[in-house]
């Protein structure tokens, strides 16, 4: 086959796979430059041999995405949300190492709640899972950064009713920027949460109908090691941590979520 050939194979392997998900062929598309060009061949068998193995990805990537549209028709689920996590395609070996430790990590917690669960790799530093709980779609995603900080993030679909939400830490920049600049904290009346957390919500919109005594109660509990954000917007409420996955933040974060979830339904 000829070099021309192929890369009318790749563009109508994009095109396959853009149809089905743009994220999916962003990622990859992004990835190409690091595919392998063996050591010893000329330019042109190099860039034959790249192109091969960025069309056996692409074919891969688009397997993976029919599958999981076919697993979310057939459960007659939500789709599962997105979560933003770094994609990074080359890091030095102790990171790299502390990487694939956290992908087994994961995949075996994930396993615990969804042993059908899927958990692919984004990147080289960070992992993404799609699992189901109790009839509720979620995403996970944990990485390692480039400093070698460790984080995660959980998030499920809730109504596009719902009121757009933001929880950040109560740091002093919260404070100054609440103070100096007048940005919106909506005091719950709960001594304790309101000490960890500032509430950004229109004033309008119910946040004690969301933030219920167990949801607040389980999200101060989740701030022993470190404070997480809440975000809902747009049909989506995600809990980032930075943080290590734990079995028992993961356990939290996902009741949470469902517990929001629930809540945002029945106000619908």
């Amino acid at each position: 086959m000829r070099l021309l050939d192929l890369q009318a194979e790749a563009k109508a392997a994009e095109s396959r796979l853009g149809a089905i998900s743009r994220y999916a062929l962003l990622e990859v598309a992004q990835a190409r430059p690091h595919f392998a060009r063996p050591a010893g061949l000329d330019a042109h068998n190099r860039a034959f041999f790249a192109l091969e193995s960025y069309i056996a990805e692409l074919e891969r990537t688009m397997q993976d995405a029919v599958a999981r549209r076919e697993r979310e028709r057939r459960a007659g689920r939500s789709l599962f949300p997105h979560v933003r996590v770094p994609v990074v395609f080359g890091a030095r070996d102790s990171l790299l190492l502390r990487a694939q430790d956290l992908g087994l990590e994961l995949r075996a917690l994930i396993e615990e709640h969804d042993p059908g669960a899927s958990v692919e790799s984004s990147g080289v530093l960070a992992y993404v899972a799609e699992l189901v709980r109790d009839e509720t779609p979620y995403t996970v995603g944990a990485w390692i950064d480039e400093a070698g900080g460790a984080s995660f993030s959980v998030a499920t679909s809730v109504a596009d009713s719902a009121p757009s939400l933001m929880l950040v830490p109560e740091t002093l920049a919260e404070t100054l920027r609440v103070l100096l600049l007048g940005a919106v904290d909506r005091k719950i009346g709960d001594p304790r949460f309101d000490e960890t957390f500032v509430v950004r919500a229109e004033l309008g919109d119910d946040v004690h109908a969301l933030l219920s005594p167990a949801v607040r109660q389980a999200l101060v509990n989740l701030s022993t090691r470190s404070v997480p954000t809440l975000v809902l917007h747009q049909g989506t409420a995600e809990l980032r941590l930075p943080e290590l996955i734990r079995a028992s933040s993961l356990d939290t974060s996902l009741s949470i979520l469902a517990e929001i979830r629930a809540r945002v339904t029945a106000s619908a």
